[in-house]
């Protein structure tokens, strides 16, 4: 018996290996691309865990007396814009739907989805479509057809947070495609001073990466929304911040073990966090179909180690 289990394990490995290989020599494998996270907020406002004291070290710091709330409305019809978006693009495949929510159009050189869950559209070269540059969208390109399709709302101005290079050997190992620079954005509403978020995990609204020629071979972007601002209410202020985060309110939302930014398999090990800034900012939760005020709370938690972590708090009722 344990001869016949061991030549079956063997048998799988050598399957598994012959899939790794066929699907390394293929030649329109997509270009990686950071997909946005999912909109996902906060299931609950109390995933602190129990005994973590918080105290306030940074500068003096000055917080709103009220926010909003924002209600939000997508149009109906974004998946036959992303269809007018396809054939502008001169996409030739017809639509495929792997499940109901998700508008394929796949060609042999490029890829374009939208998902009406996320609200999340994104683009894509594949390998031979950079060879060959059957498409070349700039940044402004990007932004000019997104906007006009009403995929972005003129409510929100996106604003670039970062810029970043990948090297070939960063991108699976081939050294024949040239570098990439990694452009994120952030929206935040016209003649607003604070930050959106469209998810709990992600700080960004959306991502492009482009060549050296200055031509953009992928993107994911959240759809904006046209939004509208509820009466304002009052937010806590700092003292009741730390009363709040004391009591077990808030969830963690990042972790890390050192400077370089938040690692999603670093473990919690501290009982002490001493907080240097706090942000006001919105979060969208899909449960209210609506953005709500939050603080964004970072710090460094001492304990075996020191940890550098980011807390999400519920700023109003």
């Amino acid at each position: 018996m344990k001869r016949f289990f061991l030549l079956g394990l063997f048998i799988i490995a050598i399957l598994i290996t012959a899939i790794f290989i066929v699907a390394r020599k293929n030649p329109n494998k997509p270009l990686p691309v950071v997909e946005t996270a999912p909109i996902t907020g906060p299931k609950k406002f109390g995933d602190i865990a129990q005994g973590i004291v918080f105290t306030y070290v940074g500068p003096s710091v000055s917080l709103p007396v009220s926010l909003p709330t924002y209600t939000m409305s997508y149009p109906s019809d974004l998946p036959d814009r992303t269809a007018a978006l396809a054939k502008q693009w001169g996409f030739t495949a017809a639509l495929s739907r792997p499940v109901p929510y998700v508008y394929d159009w796949i060609d042999n050189d490029k890829h374009l989805s939208y998902n009406d869950q996320s609200k999340n559209v994104s683009f894509s070269l594949f390998s031979s479509g950079l060879q060959s540059q059957p498409l070349a969208l700039t940044t402004q390109d990007v932004f000019s057809s997104l906007l006009s399709s009403r995929f972005l709302s003129d409510d929100f101005s996106f604003i670039e947070t970062n810029r970043q290079t990948i090297l070939p050997e960063g991108e699976g190992g081939d050294k024949s495609r040239p570098p990439l620079t990694v452009i994120a954005y952030q929206s935040k509403i016209k003649d607003h001073a604070f930050p959106f978020f469209f998810s709990s995990v992600t700080r960004t609204a959306g991502e492009m990466r482009i060549n050296p020629s200055g031509q953009v071979v992928s993107f994911s972007f959240y759809a904006t929304a046209k939004i509208k601002p509820e009466q304002e209410r009052q937010v806590l202020d700092l003292n009741q911040i730390i009363r709040e985060l004391n009591s077990g309110k808030g969830y963690l939302t990042g972790l890390s073990d050192n400077a370089s930014g938040y690692t999603p398999d670093a473990s919690l090990s501290f009982a002490e966090v001493k907080i240097s800034s706090i942000t006001p900012a919105f979060l969208f939760v899909p449960e209210e179909s609506r953005f709500v005020p939050i603080y964004v709370i970072e710090g460094d938690g001492y304990g075996q180690k020191v940890q550098r972590v980011r807390y999400f708090l519920r700023a109003s009722s």
